[in-house]
């Protein structure tokens, strides 16, 4: 079983994805803008974890 934690920093005018910055509890971690790399990470985790993804980060990383 593998934990994926994950955060974003948002642009508070335009709302574009300025970083997003991820570790799982085997060590691999990701860190920048690209949600193409947070996929790959996430990919394999069992659960993913992280401050407010529900009401925050999930609808602008939804979008990109």
């Amino acid at each position: 079983m593998k934990i994926a934690y994950f955060d974003t920093e948002i642009d508070p005018t335009s709302h574009k994805v300025l970083d997003i910055g991820c570790i799982v509890d085997d060590g691999r971690n990701f860190h920048g803008p690209s949600m193409v790399g947070l996929t790959e990470i996430l990919k394999e985790a069992t659960f993913i974890c992280g401050h407010n993804i529900i009401h925050h980060d999930l609808k602008y990383v939804q979008e990109s």
